[in-house]
This record gives C-alpha cells, sequence and structure tokens, in this order.
C-alpha cells in the first residue's frame, strides 16, 4: 500500500476497500418448488466493500460479477480481444482499480485506447473522480479455494498448499505440519520482494502498484476451529444464567431470549420468526456445554 501512487504527494484522501470473493455450486436447472437439480457447477462471485464498513451484507457489498469457474469464453467475441474471460475481467477492473487509487477520471478507456473526440469520457478524463478521494485496494478476502482458482494462488490440496511461505509436505525439513516454534518453513514467509521474484507472472490484480502477497487476507472462517465460538458463548451464557443472575436458570435464559429477540426486531432483521421456531435448544445445549 505504501507505494500506492495516491499515497504519494499531494496526498488524496484514501478510502480503503477490499476484493471478496467465493466459489459457490450452481445448477443447470431449478424446479418449481425451489429445489435445484440436474449437473452442479461451479460459479465464481467478485464483490467489493469498503474495510471499515459495517452493517447488513447487502448494504455493504457492491457485487461485481459472476461468471462460471470453467469459462474461458473469449469476452469480448472479437479476435482483437483474445483471452478467457477471468483475464479479460481482471483487465477492466484493474483498469477501474487504478483510476479510484488515482482519483481521477481515466485518460484512457480499458483497452488503452483514447476516448471518442467530444464524448463525455474525454471531457471528464483527468479531473477529480469524487471530490478529491481516492479509493485504495486494501486486501482481498477469501478461502485458499478462491485464492487458487481465482487469483492463481497455490493449490490448497497440493503437496506445498500455501501461498504465503514455501512449506512443502515433500521436504521433511519444511512441513507444513510442523507447528513448533522455530519450524523451518517460518525462515521461507513471503516478502513483498521474494514472492515477486518467485511469482514472474502473477494475477494482473497483483500487478498493481502496492498490491502484494501481504495483501492476501485470511478468512478467519476458515482458518479458526468453529468449535471454539461454541464453547466460548456456552461458558458466558452458563456464567450468566447459574451465577450472575437472580432468577432460577429458565427464567433467566428467557430473559436473554426475549433481548436477543428485541435486538434482532430493532434490527430489522427479516428472519426473527425463524430464529424464534429454533427455541433455545441451540442455548441450553451451549451451556449444558460448558456447565459439564
Amino acid at each position: 500500500m505504501h507505494s500506492s501512487p495516491s499515497m504519494g504527494p499531494p496526498l488524496s484522501t484514501p478510502c480503503f476497500i477490499q476484493a471478496r470473493g467465493d466459489t459457490l455450486p450452481i445448477s443447470k436447472h431449478a424446479h418449481h418448488n425451489g429445489s435445484i437439480g440436474g449437473c452442479l457447477q461451479a460459479s465464481v462471485k467478485f464483490a467489493m466493500h469498503s474495510s471499515p464498513s459495517m452493517g447488513p451484507t447487502l448494504s455493504t457489498l457492491c457485487f461485481i460479477q459472476a461468471r462460471g469457474a470453467a469459462a474461458q469464453a473469449k469476452w469480448p467475441t472479437k479476435k482483437k480481444h483474445p483471452g478467457d474471460t477471468r483475464r479479460q475481467f481482471f483487465r477492466v477492473l484493474k483498469w477501474s482499480l487504478l483510476a479510484l487509487d488515482a482519483g481521477k477520471w481515466p485518460e484512457k478507456d480499458w483497452d488503452g485506447k483514447d476516448w471518442p473526440a467530444g464524448s463525455w469520457q474525454a471531457e471528464l478524463a483527468g479531473t477529480d473522480l469524487a471530490g478529491g478521494f481516492c479509493a485504495i485496494l486494501w486486501g482481498f478476502k477469501g478461502d485458499l479455494e478462491h485464492y487458487f482458482s481465482a487469483y492463481d494462488m497455490a493449490n490448497p490440496g497440493s503437496k506445498n498448499p500455501c501461498s504465503w511461505c514455501k512449506a512443502d509436505i515433500r521436504d521433511d525439513s519444511k512441513p507444513w505440519t510442523d507447528f513448533r516454534e522455530g519450524a523451518e518453513w517460518e525462515c521461507t514467509v513471503y516478502t513483498p520482494e521474494t514472492w515477486s521474484a518467485d511469482n514472474p507472472n502473477p494475477c494482473l490484480l497483483l500487478t498493481i502498484p502496492g498490491v502484494t502477497i501481504l495483501c492476501l487476507l485470511a478468512d478467519l472462517l476458515h482458518i479458526k476451529h468453529l468449535g471454539v465460538d461454541q464453547y466460548f458463548l456456552g461458558s458466558l451464557l452458563t456464567l450468566m444464567v447459574y451465577y450472575m443472575m437472580t432468577g432460577t436458570p429458565q427464567e433467566n435464559l428467557d430473559v436473554i431470549w426475549a433481548v436477543v429477540l428485541a435486538d434482532l426486531k430493532d434490527r430489522g432483521r427479516a428472519n426473527t420468526y425463524t430464529i424464534t421456531c429454533c427455541t433455545l435448544q441451540l442455548y441450553r445445549n451451549m451451556c449444558c456445554l460448558a456447565f459439564q
């Protein structure tokens, strides 16, 4: 990020954004009852959001594109634009991100051509894009499979599954299964310079000035043991229900549940009824787990 053009003088007012992506299963056929059937395929989706943004997903994410994971169709369908769908999409996205980074309307179109004379694009070229504001790509969010399929990172199912270091299960000196302090693979963790030396032809998005391997952020829900949350929440509820509140455990649990429902209603969550139908069984289970 420090090498981002907008971080040099004169300093623009930066907004930090993240690229989010995931690979989802889709079906060729949808039935009238809402179920799906037929051959399942994979769809890769991309979206953007502001790093400090808070709120519902639909309000904070800007959907950009979804495509078949195996799409290799030429786009546009002209011989002068060869290449698979993903590369052409990344060319357009890189062009857009560079304009956001500079905070200026682009001088040329995404294909490097001058705007038509007299066009509104030509009139705006080089002027402020957002009144002195700019947007810097802070990082990428996704799981390891998405990084592999979208950005050509390490295959998480391979012998050397890490994109951030040179751990390799085939090398007895630095297997990725070595979690001891001072493990050999720790000495191979990439810097932006060493990663660039080992990856001379990276994904187009990683050729944006200031965007490096360090911008690939680990997805918390894919790197942590989800069972930790169950024990943690169960412990808190047990402490409240059995030791801090004055009523019986059942009465205390009913009070907590009423607060949960009131909070959901205040936030305008649409599935309150569905959550209510789950009753307190989940909370009871967590309390029992922690109490044991």
